[in-house]
């Protein structure tokens, strides 16, 4: 992806890949959780219990992901914030912004 020169990297908007596309997954596996949680048969049967297993360790994974990616993010908008800010405005008095001190 390229980005313009200044501006904060974003998300690959890629279901899988991005928050957004990682809730939806999130969802899902909640979803077909539920139904093998509130289905006798396969809560109790061995191939049930591994797959309510499966399902819970992918939610923790992309859970953990989700985390990793928001954090990432609001990081890079932080850097982009605090490079943002104008550093011209630190003048001496007397002294307009934007001018050359050749005394110095």
């Amino acid at each position: 992806m390229v980005a313009a020169i200044g501006s904060s990297p974003s998300v690959v908007a890629n279901t899988g890949t991005s928050a957004f596309g990682l809730e939806a997954q999130v969802a899902q596996y909640k979803k077909q959780l539920a139904d093998c949680v509130n289905c006798t048969a396969t809560a109790n049967s061995q191939a049930g219990k591994t797959l309510i297993q499966t399902l819970t360790n992918k939610i923790s994974s992309a859970q953990a992901r989700i985390e990793a990616l928001t954090s990432s993010n609001s990081t890079h908008q932080t850097v982009a914030a605090t490079n943002a800010i104008d550093t011209t405005s630190s003048t001496t008095p007397g002294q307009s912004k934007g001018s050359i001190d050749v005394l110095a």
